[in-house]
């Protein structure tokens, strides 16, 4: 009888050992990952993952600001982007004005030239175009 419940109580000290393992395993699993501090650490099957704050989006174990509108528009480096009605437009630095929501250029600077012919243009035919210059205030 001794025997048994001797083997008994090591038995349920394994249970209870095996169940305090599993526990303290999933609060560790989080352990150290902040996710940028924009969002929580939860255990998806096993492993860590971030649920991050509206605006935020998980890559790996952090959370990282959604793109914006304004994303890759540097308004050829002479200006600022800023939503106007929801659309990303340049603010233009002085000195530059805007060729399109999105460029600035030089008040100075003279416009490309492009010309291509129509389809129906033919080799060795000579062809006059007229062009047009404005000044600076279009």
């Amino acid at each position: 009888m001794k025997k048994t419940i001797g083997l008994l109580i090591i038995v349920l000290m394994l249970f209870i050992a095996a169940c305090d393992d599993d526990a303290s395993s999933g609060d560790s699993v989080c352990e150290g990952v902040d996710c940028s501090g924009h969002g929580v650490c939860v255990e998806v099957e096993g492993a860590p993952s971030c649920a991050c704050a509206q605006g935020y989006h998980a890559e790996a174990l952090e959370c990282v600001a959604d793109p914006g509108p304004c994303d890759g528009v540097d308004c050829s480096g002479h200006g600022t982007c800023e939503l106007i009605g929801g659309d990303p437009t340049c603010q233009c630095d002085t000195g530059f004005h805007q060729v399109s929501a999105t460029e600035c250029v030089a008040d100075n600077e003279i416009p490309a030239f492009s010309s291509t012919p129509s389809n129906t243009a033919e080799a060795f035919v000579e062809y006059l175009y007229q062009v047009a210059c404005a000044d600076g205030d279009g």
